[in-house]
């Protein structure tokens, strides 16, 4: 059995020393009394040492908002493009995906509003805005794919934090968004739209 050693700090080593010098001039009481101080501080240094894992740090992790009442940043989207837009394929990514005969990733949301005749593509990101692009960039394919005379428009909600980021002219991951509200990248040759089928991807703050 293999036996671990901790080594001792310079300030450990002089307090047993000081101890051991008491040997010769202490009465048993002194002596009892300073060896029970150097295994006291001794104790509270090799806890002081032993590094702290992340629990102990107090890392963060995601809770649940008890007021979400079961609803989550995609559902909440859904429920309010729902109030101006008919969902004819569908109200989840399966049934979307099966109505409009995608393989692969697919948006939250495919909506039609009669009154202006015009199509709406949508979709509930945290900060994955490559994901949500490839979604929104399958699903447009598929509905122009069978209408092709359909008028749409296409856009990408992200949660309060990541949407003040762009909106504050930062960047996730080289996507910005321009003053108009518009996603795109901006290389050194300048601003550039990132496009669907020749139209712009609006981003908007989910709703809390």
């Amino acid at each position: 059995m293999s036996m671990q050693y901790r080594s001792l700090s310079p300030h450990s080593i002089t307090f047993i020393i000081i101890a051991l010098l008491a040997l010769s001039f202490a009465s048993r009481d002194a002596l009892t009394q300073a060896l029970r101080g150097a295994s006291t501080y001794l104790t509270s240094e090799s806890r002081v040492s032993v590094p702290r894992s992340h629990s102990d740090a107090g890392g963060q992790t995601a809770s649940p908002n008890p007021s979400d009442r079961g609803f989550d940043q995609e559902e909440k989207v859904r429920r309010l493009l729902a109030e101006h837009y008919e969902q004819r394929f569908g109200k989840s990514d399966e049934a979307i995906r099966e109505a409009l005969g995608i393989r692969g990733k697919v948006a939250d949301f495919v909506g039609y509003n009669a009154r202006a005749a015009q199509w709406l593509i949508a979709e509930s990101k945290a900060s994955d805005i490559d994901s949500a692009f490839e979604q929104l960039r399958n699903t447009t394919q598929a509905l122009v794919k069978m209408n092709s005379q359909a008028r749409f428009e296409i856009r990408l909600f992200l949660d309060a934090r990541n949407f003040e980021i762009l909106n504050n002219g930062g960047d996730i991951f080289g996507w910005r968004m321009n003053t108009a509200g518009y996603l795109g990248w901006q290389p050194e040759s300048g601003w550039v739209d990132a496009t669907i089928q020749g139209v712009k991807i609006l981003v908007q703050c989910a709703p809390k």
